[in-house]
C-alpha cells in the first residue's frame, strides 16, 4: 500500500505545479489587447504592404466567414493570398466568388503536392511566392479577427522593431468535452515550448501560432524558409522557431479578445486532428515512447481519484485545489472558462491520453501518418522534424525504450 500511495503522489505532481508555469505565462506573456491599443501605437505616414497567407483544403464550412473577417479590416494596405490545396469539397468556388467582389483576394489553386512536402507547408510556401506584402501573416482558413487586428499587429511589431509576432487566439468548440480536451492539450503544449521566454530575445526558446504567424519578409527571406520547415507537422510551432533563431526579435502575445478559432467542434474531430500531432510530435514516430505518454496522461487523470479510493482523502484534494488555482489564472489570463478549465485536469486529460494511445496505435499499424488523403512515412516524419517538444521528457522516456 505504501508503495502505491508514493507512486500515486507522484501521479498528482502534474497537478500541484501547474499554477506555476501558469503564473509563469501571466507574468510574461502579455495580452495583445493591452499592449497594442491604438491609443498607445503611432500610426505611420506610410503603411508597409502586408499579405495575409490563406492555405485552405476542403474548408467550404468556415474560410467564407473567415475571410469575411480579414475583408473587414481597417489595415489600408492590405492583400489577401488564398490558395485551395486540392480540395475536393466547395472550397474553389467559395474563394473565387469572394475573390470576384473584392480585388484585394488573390487565388491561387494547386492540383498536386510534390514529394516530401507537407500540403499545408507547401501551400505557404506557394502564397509567399505569390505575395508581394512587405509583411507576411501565415494563417488558417477558420480564424476570426476583430476588424483593427491587422493594423494594431503590424503598428507593434513595426514599434518594437520585431521580425515576427505571435498571436494565440481564444479556442473555442461548440462541444463540452471538446473544450475539456482542447484545453488539456493548450497546458501541454504551453508546458513544451515555454513561451514565457519567447519575447526575451536573450533565449533560444520561439513560439508560432497557426492562427497568427507574422513575419518581416525580408527577415524571413534570409532564413531558410518553408524549405527547411517542409515534413514538420508542427509546421506553426517550427516556424517561430526559425524566425527567433534567426534574429531573435520575436515576440508572442495573447489574443483572446481579438482573434478567435474554434478548433474541433466535436470529440470525434479532436480525435481525428491531433491523430498526426500526438503520434509524429508526441511519440515522436516511436511506438513504446507513445504508449508510454499516453499510459501517463491516463494515471495522471485519474492519481487524485485513486488516491481517493484509498483512503487518502488529504492528498486527494491538493491537486484539486492546484487545478482551481491554475485555473483561476487560466481564466483571466486566456479568457477560458473555469468549467472548461476544471474539467480539462479531470476529464480533458484523460481523452488527450486515450488519442495519444489511439494516434500511436494507428500510427504503429500504418508506418506513418495518413493526413487529408496524403500518407506520410515515419521515416520521413522523423527525418523532417524540426520541432521537439519537452526535450527534458523526450530525453527522460528515452530511458525506457
Amino acid at each position: 500500500m505504501l508503495l502505491l500511495k508514493l507512486v500515486l503522489l507522484l501521479g498528482i505532481l502534474p497537478w500541484c505545479v501547474s499554477p506555476f508555469f501558469a503564473l509563469l505565462l501571466r507574468q510574461f506573456v502579455p495580452t495583445f489587447h493591452t499592449v497594442a491599443s491604438l491609443s498607445r501605437l503611432k500610426k505611420p505616414q506610410h503603411w508597409p504592404k502586408l499579405s495575409v497567407l490563406v492555405p485552405a483544403c476542403n474548408e467550404e464550412d468556415t474560410i467564407e466567414g473567415s475571410l469575411r473577417t480579414l475583408l473587414k479590416q481597417t489595415y489600408p494596405n492590405l492583400e489577401i493570398v488564398v490558395v485551395n490545396d486540392r480540395s475536393t469539397d466547395r472550397t474553389a468556388e467559395v474563394i473565387e466568388q469572394l475573390a470576384s467582389e473584392d480585388t484585394r483576394i488573390r487565388s491561387l489553386h494547386i492540383d498536386r503536392l510534390p514529394e516530401g512536402w507537407l500540403g499545408k507547408v507547401h501551400a505557404l510556401h506557394c502564397a509567399a511566392q505569390q505575395a508581394s506584402g512587405e509583411w507576411l501573416l501565415c494563417t488558417d482558413a477558420d480564424i476570426h479577427f476583430v476588424p483593427d487586428c491587422l493594423e494594431r499587429a503590424v503598428l507593434y511589431a513595426e514599434r518594437e522593431n520585431l521580425d515576427h509576432l505571435s498571436l494565440l487566439p481564444r479556442m473555442t468548440s461548440r462541444s463540452q468535452w471538446a473544450r475539456f480536451a482542447i484545453v488539456s492539450a493548450l497546458r501541454g503544449i504551453l508546458i513544451a515550448v515555454k513561451p514565457w521566454h519567447v519575447n526575451d530575445p536573450e533565449r533560444p526558446e520561439g513560439v508560432g501560432v497557426g492562427a497568427f504567424n507574422l513575419l518581416r519578409r525580408v527577415a524571413f527571406e534570409d532564413t531558410q524558409g518553408f524549405e527547411w520547415l517542409k515534413m514538420d507537422v508542427a509546421d506553426d510551432v517550427a516556424l517561430g522557431q526559425l524566425m527567433k533563431n534567426a534574429t531573435g526579435r520575436s515576440h508572442v502575445l495573447l489574443a483572446y479578445e481579438d482573434i478567435e478559432v474554434e478548433w474541433y467542434p466535436t470529440v470525434e474531430r479532436v480525435f481525428l486532428g491531433l491523430e498526426k500531432n500526438a503520434f509524429a510530435q508526441v511519440a515522436r514516430c516511436d511506438f513504446r515512447q507513445g504508449m508510454l505518454v499516453g499510459g501517463l496522461a491516463l494515471f495522471i487523470a485519474f492519481a487524485p481519484l485513486l488516491l481517493w479510493l484509498i483512503g487518502e482523502h488529504f492528498w486527494a484534494t491538493v491537486p484539486v485545489v492546484g487545478a482551481v488555482i491554475t485555473s483561476m489564472i487560466f481564466h483571466q489570463s486566456l479568457g477560458l472558462s473555469m468549467l472548461d478549465c476544471l474539467g480539462s485536469f479531470f476529464f480533458g486529460d484523460a481523452l488527450m491520453g486515450a488519442v495519444i494511445l489511439r494516434s500511436t496505435w494507428l500510427g504503429e499499424e500504418r508506418g506513418g501518418v495518413i493526413w487529408r488523403d496524403t500518407v506520410y512515412t515515419s521515416s520521413d516524419l522523423q527525418a523532417g522534424m524540426r520541432v521537439h517538444f519537452g526535450d527534458w521528457l523526450t530525453e527522460w522516456l528515452s530511458r525506457f525504450r
